[in-house]
């Protein structure tokens, strides 16, 4: 373990006039203190000032409580203070509401009556969820019934619970306020709420709402009201906007008792009503805390003046709660605020990774400096945390971002638990689960690893017994696991991968025995953790103050978070104690926050919600997620219980659109006020509308949005050695540019860290694919002694990538075909059939719905707009198809085969021509028809292989029987049938007739001949070309990095 100098922060300099006047208030301590303010305006920095102030003026630092909206700021916020005053000082009381509350009512309790246990949020909705498995499904209305087992129900009674306790409500008032309602679901909630409190008073347990409601009860005793201003003389609250009713009944209760209370506030920044808070917090406030003092602070002392003005705009929409925002200057152009629209997720994660790249290299800022903000949802933070660490970003992500049952330690431990568990009933692992086990940082082995082991166990097996076909990999591992002695215990010289294997074995066997004897849970869920190398590498990389550093600390607070579960039952033993463990974990759907301490050295980019960026400030912010339907969010609040109804004197109406849009736009407005420097907002432009679109407030900022292509190299290491490579290998390069690459490659190949390992992959020439010798096969892949044959489809695949060429079509590895394609086959059965039968293709709705009811659309209304673009597209055809100049129809679906010799290779030419007509002049005409989204270009029309190939097949007499042996050839067309013009005709493209080439020998010959070569050579390398983007083989392409675009 090594120490490690935290960040100094001592505050910075000298107050403004408005600090100084809530400094000088705070010295009156009879009234009760509002101080409003804008983002950016200073509110926590005066609240600091004000505590220093108090301490310095003589007020012991154990009488001052300084609360906050969440452990995380107040972590931050002590150390603030803490640096401000240049001392370590003891008995500072920087904490929650909720922290506050239990340390208040420990101080008060008497020896006999201590206070209950505090149950974490994900505790609580087990135990409803338990609750309502028990309760009486008599008690609820019957159409509530088959809602009770649900985890959806489980949540809305738990926030109904809290609703009724905000607002100081017992059961049989809630039942009383039911029944004026005429809602029976809140008559049975107020049962169900007596319920809960007595089981949970049986346990000696509460909940957060419960925990505030017991201390106003405290506060109504006089000798605590008495008491109270020795412990608490002055409480400086933070975030005030953001307290629930209950929170703001104790408050006033400790200042009617004689402690000072001194408020900061930003109503247009309050976002935490879905929790309760109470929007006339700051309306209120003089009638809660008798005659009171307000203040205001309007000066943004953080943000650039173009951020000010973008936080001004989105103010301006909303209504007015209390708080002024003035405009600053026009100024002159800021690039402070930036607004980018891009095509699809996958562009947009590439965009904010770029971003903070930029921000990273180019200006200098720490990554600690940057934050991505997204509206709500973990699923939303953890895979946009994913992306941008799978490009290179390092990130970090707040333990109560993630539920406990999702965090990757977690699951790593309890996998080996029940593996163990069922082991102690019989129950060996089979080769599945001995892989997934034997694959994690337990086990010890890694894909190659676990190859490797099959290999070596297959080899074992049949040199045991020659006459026997050997069982397969995996079977043999399991079997391994399950005590069968291809390798011995203490086999001499062993791989690292049978080591891994023993070991594992060994440990398996052990934690099966613990279980088998009924050990205690704790106990055997450390021997699982504590066997392995596994936590000391988890510690040195937590202390490394590397990109993986978030990481480790993250999986370290996850397994003591799990260690803290697992020590509060004790009665948890054996293979049912690890089954109770797993299932608490798995029914705990909701995160809570494992942290223990602020990582001093947080070295990753902030990837968050809104919610969770309130009191937080970077340099840079990145705004996500900004579509409508997302953000914002206007549909009305849904639930079974409706608890957003429910008020301290009854029934409250919902809330309407417009108040539902200013929640939104207050978030939207806390979420940019946290940047101090560059804010950037990013939503997605779909053109093909299958995304929801941008949102209004990506309007709102007062400045133009950029479109953005995807494409660009991205700023990153591995894009610079790509680069480089490409320079070095250029032949048209100037000489001089291409000798500078090369220096700067052999630069980067020698750099090496501490173990004398290479840290920068891809730079020294002897790793470059391309100067090794190609590989040949056993076997040949294509057997020559016969023709080979292409299609036009397989030549432009294979020209344009072999891998791509080979690997789909010869391994027949390419993902199964998507709904597009299934849209597209279904629009050329309706063509062709119209053609057949002499009908409009328009006409054959009938037949198009009992096709459509086959393709597999993620979503109804995707289905129903796909539809439509399907019968618009036959309406296109009939108009094309109606024209004098396609009236001479040969054929659809036309099939064809037809032998070349060419260079010294037999082929088949092979395909199926979509429509063959004869033009004025009798000639031949191909036509296909195409159901993309964009056409070609004209040019690239030209050199379309797939009409060239369908042309020189007529050429050379595929079509003479239905064409009375006519061979002269046409412009060849392709219809984009989905690119319609103002006419209602279809896009067409023109190929020239190869009859118009000067030689015998075409163009398409030339392609023919080098795709046959590239087959017979079998020279299958990867080549970068238009399809790039949506290959399926991607992953491990030499062509892309580390997997992914460049």
């Amino acid at each position: 373990m090594k120490l490690v100098r935290a960040e100094n922060r001592r505050e910075p300099g000298p107050l403004t006039q408005a600090q100084g006047a809530v400094l000088e208030a705070c010295t009156r301590p009879a009234s009760a203190i509002c101080v409003l303010g804008g983002p950016g305006t200073g509110k926590t920095t005066t609240l600091v000032a004000a505590v220093v102030a108090r301490v310095r003026s003589g007020v012991p630092l154990d009488q001052l409580v300084v609360l906050t909206g969440s452990r995380s700021a107040a972590q931050q916020l002590r150390a603030r203070i803490v640096a401000a005053l240049g001392t370590t000082q003891r008995g500072l009381q920087v904490t929650t509401v909720h922290g506050w509350c239990q340390q208040l009512l420990h101080r008060l309790e008497e020896p006999d009556d201590p206070t209950p246990r505090l149950l974490r949020a994900p505790e609580q909705e087990f135990r409803v969820r338990e609750l309502l498995a028990g309760w009486g499904v008599g008690q609820w209305p019957a159409e509530l019934v088959p809602a009770l087992g649900t985890r959806g129900f489980a949540r809305e009674v738990r926030t109904a619970l809290a609703r009724a306790r905000q607002l100081g409500l017992d059961p049989d008032v809630l039942a009383g306020v039911g029944r004026a309602a005429q809602l029976p679901e809140w008559v049975a909630l107020a049962g169900f709420f007596n319920e809960y409190l007595d089981v949970l008073d049986a346990e000696g347990v509460i909940d957060y709402a419960e925990l505030v409601h017991r201390t106003r009860l405290a506060l109504t005793d006089e000798r605590v009201r008495v008491r109270l201003p020795s412990l608490a003389a002055t409480i400086f609250c933070d975030e005030f906007a953001e307290l629930d009713r209950g929170m703001i009944h104790v408050l006033a209760d400790a200042h009617r008792a004689g402690s000072q209370v001194v408020a900061f506030a930003d109503p247009d920044t309050s976002v935490f009503g879905f929790r309760g808070a109470d929007p006339r917090a700051v309306a209120d406030f003089d009638d809660r805390f008798g005659p009171a003092v307000t203040l205001r602070l309007d000066q943004n002392l953080h943000s650039r003046d173009g951020i000010v003005r973008a936080l001004h705009s989105l103010a301006g929409r909303l209504p007015h709660r209390g708080v002024d925002h003035p405009p600053t200057d026009g100024g002159g152009v800021d690039r402070a605020v930036r607004v980018f629209l891009v095509p699809d997720g996958a562009a947009q994660a590439q965009e904010v990774a770029e971003v903070l790249r930029q921000a990273h290299l180019r200006d200098g800022m720490a990554w600690s400096e940057l934050a991505v903000i997204t509206r709500s949802g973990q699923n939303a933070v953890a895979t946009l945390a994913r992306r941008l660490a799978g490009a290179g970003v390092p990130v970090q992500v707040a333990g109560d971002e993630v539920a406990l049952a999702d965090e990757l330690a977690v699951r790593h431990l309890l996998t080996l638990l029940m593996a163990a568990a069922r082991a102690s009933e019989g129950q060996l692992p089979d080769d599945r689960q001995a892989a997934r086990l034997l694959r994690t940082p337990i086990g010890g082995l890694d894909a190659l690893g676990l190859r490797r082991l099959g290999r070596e166990l297959r080899r074992r097996a049949f040199a045991a017994a020659p006459d026997q076909v050997p069982a397969a990999s995996g079977q043999l591992i399991a079997a391994e696991l399950a005590g069968e002695r291809l390798v011995a215990d203490d086999e001499p010289a062993a791989s690292p991968d049978l080591v891994a294997l023993v070991r594992f074995r060994r440990l398996l066997g052990e934690l099966t025995g613990l279980v088998s004897q009924r050990a205690d849970l704790p106990t055997v869920l450390w021997h699982a953790w504590s066997a392995t190398g596994w936590p000391g590498k988890l510690q040195a990389e937590a202390l490394s103050g590397t990109d993986g550093s978030a990481r480790a600390n993250r999986d370290l607070d996850a397994v003591v978070a799990l260690f803290d579960l697992a020590s509060r039952e004790v009665s948890w033993a054996g293979a049912k104690g690890v089954r109770s463990l797993v299932a608490e974990v798995e029914e705990q759907q909701i995160p809570a926050d494992t942290a223990r301490e602020n990582d001093p050295r947080r070295s990753g980019v902030t990837v968050t919600t809104v919610h969770r960026s309130k009191g937080r400030h970077w340099r840079l912010v990145v705004l996500v997620g900004l579509q409508e339907g997302q953000w914002p969010m206007l549909a009305e609040p849904g639930g079974l219980l409706r608890a957003d109804l429910l008020a301290a004197d009854g029934l409250q109406p919902p809330p309407t659109v417009s108040e539902r849009l200013a929640a939104e736009r207050r978030a939207l407005l806390l979420a940019a006020s946290r940047a101090g420097e560059q804010l950037v907002a990013i939503g997605i432009d779909d053109p093909s509308g299958e995304t929801d679109p941008p949102s209004r407030f990506l309007g709102e900022f007062g400045v133009v949005p950029e479109h953005v292509q995807p494409g660009r190299v991205p700023s990153t290491l591995p894009a610079l050695v790509a680069e480089l490579r490409r320079v070095v290998t250029d032949q048209a390069a100037a000489p001089a540019l291409r000798e500078r690459a090369a220096a700067q490659l052999a630069w980067l190949a020698e750099q090496v860290d501490d173990q004398g390992r290479a840290m920068v992959k891809g730079a020294d020439p002897r790793e470059w694919w391309g100067l090794r010798e190609v590989s040949r096969a056993e076997q040949p892949v294509t057997d020559l002694a016969r023709p080979i044959r292409l299609s036009g489809s397989e030549v432009e695949q294979l020209l344009g990538c072999p891998r791509q060429w080979f690997l789909s079509r010869r391994v027949r590895a390419a993902r199964p075909w998507g709904v597009d394609a299934a849209f597209g086959t279904l629009v050329h059965q309706l063509v062709a059939q119209a053609t057949s039968n002499g009908v409009a293709a328009s006409g054959l709705l009938p037949e198009l719905d009992g096709g459509w009811a086959r393709l597999p659309y993620d979503a109804e209304w995707i289905s129903l707009a796909e539809r439509q673009a399907a019968q618009e597209a036959l309406g296109r055809f009939d108009v094309w198809a109606s024209t004098a100049d396609h009236g001479r129809v040969l054929g659809v679906e036309v099939e064809f085969q037809v032998p070349l010799s060419l260079d010294g290779h037999e082929l088949v030419l092979v395909g199926t021509v979509d429509r063959l007509e004869l033009d004025d002049q009798d000639r031949l005409r191909v036509i296909d028809f195409k159901t993309s989204r964009s056409p070609r270009r004209s040019d690239e029309v030209a050199e379309m292989d797939q009409l060239g190939i369908y042309q020189l097949a007529g050429r050379m007499g595929a079509f003479d029987e239905i064409a009375d042996g006519r061979r002269e050839l046409a412009p060849a067309e392709v219809v984009y049938l989905r690119c319609g013009l103002a006419s209602g005709e279809p896009t067409v493209k023109f190929q020239p007739s190869l009859d118009a080439q000067p030689t015998a020998r075409t163009w398409v010959h030339e392609r023919l001949a080098r795709a046959a070569e590239v087959i017979t050579a079998e020279r299958f390398e990867a080549r970068a070309h238009i399809g790039c983007s949506w290959c399926d083989f991607r992953s491990g392409c030499p062509l892309q990095l580390m997997g992914r675009d460049r």
